[in-house]
This record gives structure tokens, C-alpha cells and sequence, in this order.
């Protein structure tokens, strides 16, 4: 006679159970683990041109092309011990996404390329096409950024983003002259806001010197001409932050190294943060701006109230765009409130 076997007769009920809720206090303490490690993770970005990859000046044109010079050692080392510890590295370019076959001249990789060639621990990769890379880092929720461009560095310190600028051997602004002018010789057309580094750009006629620099640079006081792309030019360069105009009209004058929402008059800037709720308060308390008028005051509340909107409308991850639906909500408030006693200012006028 064979014996009816059942999972009652192998395993008693109560072990039955034990078994069960052991396996459930394990899952709930794994999620729980992955849970903490989510939360404690950072996200920590790295620009791509000159920063994960270096250039040099071409030994043909030394002056006014460049050469890709191989990765950035010490920036690479840097990325991969952040992402070791657990950290999100990410890449914010202002490059846009390459969409046909590279071009000849072309000789460095694309960060898809570097990625895959040095199999780095990158999650993302997030290209801005000109734009400032302040607004994309906030929505990124990115907390500390390497950048070796000057004013991403000024916009992410303002955005309340802390900002370290890389060293280079090329002079400011080669590298997006170089990959603009190379582009439209190819044909390719430039988008408005890259034109600026056009060759034949106003400021740098191809039929010979102007007249005079643009506003805000100076002739070099001893090399006053300069060769490029075979013609020769006046050579201007930045002039000193110290002759900005004295009188202010609420706008950053050109050349100027001052920070968001500043002026033309030193005593008058206000420097602004709007990562968090805290950040918002903490700028609206300072004396700096305590001290303003209501015009002016007005003018940096809806500055912040503009800036934050962008982040939060930009921002894709959850948490960070909770974050700033938060900073949002208060910041409206203010504007609001601003806007009423505006009115009631307004109104003792006419009275």
C-alpha cells in the first residue's frame, strides 16, 4: 500500500508559518536596505569638452584650432571613486546629441564613445544645446558639478549647486569656437545663441581690423592684431570687472563676474540660492535685500519665482521635483504677496 503524501504530512502547519513570515521579515528588511541606500545616494555631475576629455592647441594653428589631447586622467579617477562609493555620476554637456556620421575633423570620442571605451560608471548622460547647465542640474538634483567653463560655474553656485572649475590650457571659449566654426563650414547651421562665435561675428570682420572692440573688451595694449582663419583682426581682450559703469539698471553688464540678479552698481547685488525652501527664506532675509526698495525687491522675488518654476518644469526625478514643487509654491507666495503691496502702494499714491 503506498502512503498518501502531503505538504501537511512533510511540514507542520506552525513551521509552515514560521518559514512564511521569516522569508516576509527578510524581504521587508532588503527593501528597507535598498530604501536607505537610495535616499543616501548623491548625484554628482561632470561637463564632457575639457573636462572628462582634454584638448591642445593644434601644433598646425596654435592659436585658434585645437586638437582632442586624449581623456582628463585626474577628472576620470575622480568620477569613478564617487561612483565606488555609491554614489549617481552623471554627464551634463552643453553639447547637442549627435545625429549623422561624425565628422572628419572630428577625432575625439563622443561621451557615448568614452563611456563605452573606458567602461565608465556613468548612468546618464544630458546634453543642453547652449543652454546654461544651471536649470538641468537642479532638476537633476545634482548636488556638487565639474565644469571647466567659468559662468557654469558662477550659474550652478547660484542655483545653490557647489561648483568646482577645471583648470585649462586653452583660452576661454576655444572649444565652442573651434566646434561652431568647424560646423559651419560644413554647412551646418548654427543656432542663434552659438553665433556669437562665428568667425566672420560682427566683432571679428573677415575684410580687415574694426574701428574698435565690442563693449565690454579693450585692444591688448601690446599686441594689438591677431591672426585667425588666415585674416587678421584686432586683438581685443576682456576689460578689468573694475570698470563696470557705476550707475546700475538691473542688467549684468558684459564681462562683468558678478553672480544672478545683480547690477551695474556693486552695493545693489544681491546674491540669490532656490534649491530649497530654506535657500528662498535665507536670501529674502539678508539684509541685502531687506535693505532694497519694494521695486527692486520685486525685481529679485520674481527673478527667483522665474528660476524655480524652470527647475521644477525641467526636473524628472521624483524626489527633486517634490523638492522644488515645495521652493515653487513658497516662492509664488511671495510674489503674490509682493504684488498686494504693490497695490497698496500704489493706491496711497493716488490718495
Amino acid at each position: 500500500m503506498i502512503a498518501k503524501v502531503t505538504s501537511k504530512s512533510l511540514i507542520p502547519r506552525s513551521s509552515l508559518q514560521i518559514t512564511v513570515r521569516t522569508m516576509t521579515i527578510k524581504l521587508i528588511l532588503e527593501n528597507w536596505k535598498n530604501f536607505l541606500a537610495e535616499a543616501e545616494q548623491k548625484t554628482y555631475s561632470f561637463d564632457y569638452d575639457d573636462t572628462l576629455i582634454r584638448y591642445k592647441p593644434d601644433p598646425e594653428d596654435p592659436e585658434f584650432s585645437i586638437v582632442y589631447d586624449g581623456p582628463h586622467e585626474e577628472n576620470v579617477a575622480k568620477l569613478k571613486e564617487l561612483a565606488a562609493a555609491g554614489n549617481k555620476v552623471i554627464i551634463v554637456t552643453s553639447r547637442a546629441e549627435r545625429t549623422g556620421e561624425k565628422r572628419p575633423w572630428d577625432t575625439a570620442p563622443d561621451p557615448e564613445e568614452l563611456v563605452a571605451e573606458l567602461n565608465l560608471p556613468i548612468e546618464s548622460i544630458h546634453y543642453t544645446h547652449g543652454d546654461l547647465k544651471a536649470d538641468t542640474l537642479l532638476s537633476l538634483g545634482v548636488v556638487e558639478h565639474w565644469d571647466d567653463d567659468e559662468e557654469e560655474v558662477a550659474a550652478a553656485e547660484a542655483a545653490g549647486i557647489k561648483a568646482n572649475l577645471v583648470p585649462s590650457s586653452l583660452a576661454e571659449g576655444a572649444v565652442a569656437r573651434w566646434w561652431v566654426n568647424k560646423l559651419h563650414e560644413d554647412g551646418v547651421e548654427v543656432a542663434p545663441k552659438m553665433r556669437k562665435y562665428l568667425k566672420d561675428h560682427p566683432y571679428m570682420e573677415p575684410d580687415g581690423l574694426q574701428e574698435r572692440c565690442q563693449k565690454g573688451y579693450k585692444t591688448h595694449p601690446t599686441r594689438k592684431t591677431k591672426k585667425m582663419y588666415g585674416k587678421t583682426y584686432r586683438n581685443c581682450i576682456k576689460a578689468e570687472e573694475s570698470k563696470d559703469p557705476k550707475v546700475g539698471t538691473g542688467k549684468k553688464p558684459k564681462g562683468s563676474g558678478r553672480r544672478l540678479y545683480t547690477d551695474e552698481d556693486p552695493s545693489d547685488t544681491v546674491s540669490v540660492k532656490f534649491r530649497t525652501v530654506q535657500d528662498v527664506k535665507d536670501t529674502f532675509s539678508k539684509s541685502s535685500f531687506k535693505s532694497k526698495s519694494h521695486k527692486r525687491q520685486s525685481q529679485i522675488i520674481n527673478l527667483v519665482h522665474q528660476r524655480v518654476r524652470a527647475a521644477y518644469q525641467n526636473a524628472k526625478d521624483p524626489k527633486t521635483k517634490a523638492r522644488l514643487k515645495k521652493v515653487l509654491d513658497y516662492a509664488e507666495k511671495r510674489k503674490e504677496a509682493s504684488k498686494e503691496k504693490t497695490k497698496r502702494l500704489n493706491k496711497k499714491k493716488t490718495n
